[in-house]
C-alpha cells in the first residue's frame, strides 16, 4: 500500500510518534513529523471556516494536496468527530455547554461540480468513507435556487453545535426535528452514559406540530415553538373543540436571537 503523503508505515516510524488507527487498509499509518501535521491540522480548520480552496491555502502550512489528504484521512478515520466530541465533554464538565437547545436549519448552494454527483457516483476515484454513512442523494437536492443542500442544527445557547444532519435542500425543517436531537450525545469524561436530553428546546414556527411536541413532552423536554397564524385561527374556528392552545413563552423566545447573532468579543467556547 502506498503511504499517504506526510504519512509512513510503522515498522519505518521512530518511537513516540502517535499512530492513526483506520487511516488505510492493512496498515497504520504514523505521522512524520508532529509540527508539521499539527499545522496541516491547523490549515485544515483555517480552510473549513473560510470555505476557501484547497489551492488557495498559505503556503507556509505546505503543499496544499498534503494539507487535503491529512484532512480527508482524519475525516475518513474519524478523527475530526472524535476531537469535536472531546471538546463537548470536556466544556459539559467544566458547565460550559447550557443545555437549552435552538434547533434550526439553513440552505447552502452546492458548487457546480457537484452537479454529476447524484447520477455519476460510481465514477468517483474513492468512495466517501468516514464514519457516517452516504446518503443516496449525496444530501444534494434541487430547489428553487438550483442544486442546494440544507444543513439542520441543533445548538447549545452559547452558540457550541450539540448535533448536525445533512439532507437535500428541498427536505423540510419539520420532519428533521426528532432525528437532529437523537443525534445529540455528549458524553462523561467519567462513567455514565452521554446525555442527549436537553432542558428546552427553541424553534420556530416550521418545526410547530403535533407529531414533535409529542416527541418533547414524551421525552420531558420543556418547548419553546410558537403556533402559525394559520393554525391559531383555525382552532379558535372550532371554539372548544379546538382544545388549549400550546403554552409558549415570548420572553424566552426572545433567547434564540443568540444562536443568529453573536458577540464578537466574547471568546469562542471550546466546543
Amino acid at each position: 500500500m502506498a503511504a499517504l503523503p506526510g504519512y509512513r508505515h510503522r515498522r519505518a516510524a521512530p518511537r513516540g510518534r502517535q499512530s492513526v488507527a483506520g487511516a488505510g487498509p492493512g496498515a497504520a499509518l504514523v505521522s512524520t513529523a508532529s509540527a508539521g501535521t499539527s499545522g496541516q491540522a491547523r490549515c485544515s480548520r483555517w480552510r473549513t471556516r473560510t470555505g476557501a480552496p484547497w489551492r488557495d491555502v498559505p503556503e507556509r502550512h505546505g503543499p496544499w494536496d498534503r494539507v487535503c489528504d491529512l484532512f480527508r484521512c482524519w475525516q475518513r478515520d474519524g478523527t475530526w468527530a472524535g476531537i469535536v466530541t472531546r471538546l463537548q465533554a470536556e466544556a459539559d464538565a467544566k458547565g460550559l455547554i447550557t443545555w437549552d437547545v435552538n434547533v434550526d436549519s439553513t440552505v447552502c448552494r452546492a458548487h457546480q461540480h457537484a452537479a454529476g454527483a447524484s447520477k455519476k457516483g460510481d465514477l468517483r476515484k474513492e468512495p466517501p468513507g468516514g464514519i457516517a454513512v452516504e446518503p443516496a442523494d449525496h444530501g444534494i437536492g434541487r430547489s428553487r435556487g438550483g442544486l442546494t443542500t440544507k444543513v439542520h442544527l441543533a445548538v447549545e445557547q452559547g452558540q457550541k453545535p450539540l448535533s448536525v444532519l445533512i439532507t437535500a435542500g428541498q427536505r423540510g425543517d419539520s420532519p428533521q426535528f426528532e432525528p437532529v436531537l437523537d443525534a445529540i450525545g455528549v458524553p462523561r469524561l467519567g462513567r455514565g452514559r452521554p446525555r442527549r436530553r436537553p432542558d428546552r428546546v427553541r424553534a420556530d414556527k416550521a418545526y410547530d406540530s403535533r407529531r414533535n411536541r409529542a416527541c418533547l413532552r414524551r421525552r420531558g423536554i420543556k418547548a419553546t415553538i410558537p403556533v402559525p397564524a394559520d393554525r391559531v385561527r383555525n382552532r379558535q374556528k372550532l371554539g372548544s373543540r379546538g382544545g388549549r392552545p400550546p403554552k409558549f413563552d415570548r420572553t424566552d423566545y426572545r433567547g434564540r436571537h443568540m444562536k443568529h447573532h453573536r458577540d464578537p468579543r466574547r471568546p469562542a467556547g471550546p466546543a
